[in-house]
């Protein structure tokens, strides 16, 4: 056996030494051809200008009027970081003088402050992207929707004061007497424009510290996922969210409405589109804050077979070609209605590339066995129909669910994914459209939530591919439902780096992160994260396991009791490593401690369900009493999606153990 570990471990670190060494090359050729967000550090220089100095302040923040929460969250935040860092407390003044290069202030969002000064917001923009300029003794700041306006105060404060958020409860901030006005001269556009990742431990200061769209949440969205009949989503009271067409209200007088499941919708109905325009107006009514409204179809492969859906498939280009020309025919109603009663709101309306309405409606030609898409003279996908027109208010929400996650879309593992995205990108940049394209994606491994996706790596690779295809939009599922053991807070941070900003390095974020979220047992635990990555790497060549959600990683041919030890022996290494801080610094070997014992929760978790027998009756019960309070602490409630198992699991074990 020993042999056998040995090998096996020679195999991991051959592997991940090859690993690091594609990875290197990769991000460096990558780095210098991509244009990621905004400003570089280089071009901001730091004045002689003092916000603070010695401790003490003259310098004010000014706000609008009828400043929003996120322009009060803005000026909180700067507030309460400049006074941990200097120890100076700004005054926060509502906004009414004009601007002057003299005035000692920093002006946040659409004041008259910032209107006097000549500056503009730009259409580049987008919504989240801002403008901060120094002039003068000032510091304007401001952006198209105030969620930018909270980034910037943090990239400021990060310059100016070397904040970095790595977790809820971990960041860096340095402490100084002094604070220096820096020459900002910027309009930073970040990569994606709109980012979201569904993860159950964001909580709003959380995403906005992490630069995440807070507005993605119910009050920009009116409608969100599954939304025709409701079928796939359980609809709490109050919650309208869900189920335009619900079957057990409509059914029983209209079966026509729907295809043979009951839970799609017949989408040449004429009727049935006029009630569904009548609810869409309600939900309009009842959201008076809302943007996007998504009309997407149920969780399933149901379609409507009836002759006139099929007449209208054939003539759109399939399943998807009919969800866009009803999606655009919702559309035209339901703006004529705006338009008389409500002439200041803008909609957006999203429908699914999903399951069966993934590929894009583009011509296609037989080649030997195969139907290929045709392209124009440009090397752009040809629309299928060639009257087709799409609404300036429509978005496509693709969803690349199938993908092999360990692999970059390049690659011919996610070739199909590849030439999806990029004819719905041709079909709406054709059209002039380029900001209406969200992309759905995905990393979680929904068989087993205590042991990762294999996706190490590539995420940047997938932004950067979104970023060429014009994703205006990623909401990325994780773990919404429950959190997670393993490498959770530092998934957060590098897919937030990494969407805010494309150009960055994975492995640069993942090391960075580590040194500071676990400090004293940094070394040892990027050791622990090497091994697990050159482990993947090693089962991806063994036996053939792949970055697909759909992967079941928790079976014994993959963890033999020696690789189990193996990621035990590393985190026992880890707390090791923190035991001297028990009596110099109680409250961080705690706040460590808990850390580490979370991510021992994937072995804990492996050596129950594959090697209970093996183990002590010590081991046994320090296990146990782990499992039961860190997925308590850190609200762990499924083994899998939607599965809610951990109370009951921790049963079994117990009953095991006392057997």
């Amino acid at each position: 056996m020993k042999r056998f570990v040995c090998i096996l471990l020679a195999v991991c670190f051959s592997l991940f030494a090859a690993l690091c060494s594609s990875c290197k090359k990769r991000d460096e050729s990558d780095e210098s051809e991509s244009a990621g967000g905004g400003s570089t550090e280089q071009q901001i220089k730091k004045t002689d200008v003092k916000i603070v100095e010695n401790g003490k302040t003259d310098y004010k923040i000014v706000v609008p009027l009828n400043a929003t929460a996120h322009i009060n969250t803005a000026a909180n935040e700067l507030v309460a970081f400049v006074k941990e860092a200097t120890g100076a407390e700004l005054e926060v003044e509502t906004d009414g003088e004009s601007f002057s290069e003299e005035v000692k202030a920093i002006s946040l969002g659409k004041t008259t402050f910032f209107e006097s000064s000549g500056l503009k917001l730009t259409e580049k923009l987008g919504e989240t992207g801002y403008v901060m300029k120094r002039m003068g003794n000032a510091l304007l700041i401001n952006a198209k929707d105030d969620n930018g306006v909270i980034s910037a105060v943090y990239d400021m404060l990060g310059y100016s004061l070397g904040l970095e958020f790595y977790s809820y409860d971990e960041y860096t901030l340095d402490k100084t007497g002094d604070m220096y006005l820096y020459d900002f001269d910027m309009e930073f556009v970040p990569s994606t424009d709109m980012r979201d990742i569904m993860m159950r431990s964001l909580t709003t200061q959380y995403r906005q510290r992490m630069r995440l769209y807070t507005g993605s949440g119910l009050g920009h969205w009116i409608t969100f996922a599954h939304t025709v009949t409701g079928a796939s989503s359980a609809k709490s009271a109050g919650n309208d969210l869900y189920g335009f067409l619900p079957w057990s209200v409509y059914g029983k007088e209209h079966e026509d409405w729907y295809d043979a499941s009951h839970t799609q919708v017949c989408y040449s109905n004429a009727e049935m589109r006029a009630e569904m325009v009548e609810q869409i107006k309600k939900r309009i009514e009842n959201n008076p804050d809302g943007k996007y409204l998504m009309i997407g179809h149920e969780d399933n492969f149901d379609m409507c077979e009836c002759d006139k859906c099929k007449a209208e498939r054939a003539l759109y280009g399939g399943y998807s070609g009919q969800e866009l020309n009803f999606t655009n025919l919702v559309a035209a109603e339901v703006d004529a209605w705006l338009a008389d009663n409500y002439p200041d709101r803008e909609i957006f309306y999203v429908f699914f590339a999903y399951q069966t309405s993934q590929e894009p409606p583009v011509k296609k030609k037989t080649e030997g066995d195969k139907e290929v898409a045709i392209k124009d003279e440009n090397g752009k996908y040809v629309p299928y129909y060639d009257n087709l027109k799409i609404r300036k208010n429509v978005m496509v929400m693709y969803c690349p669910i199938d993908s092999d996650f360990s692999k970059g879309f390049s690659e011919t593992e996610n070739g199909t994914q590849y030439a999806q995205l990029k004819g719905w990108s041709d079909l709406f940049s054709g059209q002039g459209l380029h900001d209406n394209i969200i992309v759905w994606g995905y990393s979680l491994a929904v068989y087993n939530y205590f042991i990762p996706l294999y996706n190490f790596g590539t995420y940047s690779e997938h932004y950067r591919f979104y970023e060429e295809c014009g994703v205006h939009y990623i909401d990325d599922q994780a773990y919404s439902s429950s959190g997670v053991p393993c490498f959770e807070a530092m998934q957060i941070y590098i897919q937030s780096k990494l969407m805010y900003d494309t150009s960055l390095n994975y492995n640069a974020l993942a090391y960075d992160f580590i040194d500071h979220y676990y400090g004293e047992a940094a070394g040892t635990f990027k050791e622990y994260f090497d091994f697990f990555r050159a482990y993947y790497e090693y089962l991806a060549e063994t036996k053939q396991i792949t970055g697909s959600i759909w992967q079941e990683m928790g079976k014994e041919e993959y963890w033999p009791t020696e690789v189990v030890e193996k990621l035990f022996d590393y985190l026992d290494k880890c707390l090791k490593d923190i035991e001297p801080l028990k009596e110099t610094n109680p409250d961080r070997w705690q706040l460590l401690n808990d850390r580490i014992r979370r991510e021992r929760l994937t072995p804990i978790y492996l050596a129950f369900t594959l090697h209970m027998n093996e183990l002590s009756k010590e081991k046994q019960a320090e296990y146990l009493a782990d499992m039961k309070y860190y997925t308590k602490k850190y609200e762990i409630l499924e083994s899998k999606e939607s599965a809610r198992d951990i109370d009951t699991l921790i049963e079994t074990w117990e009953k095991q153990i006392g057997g």
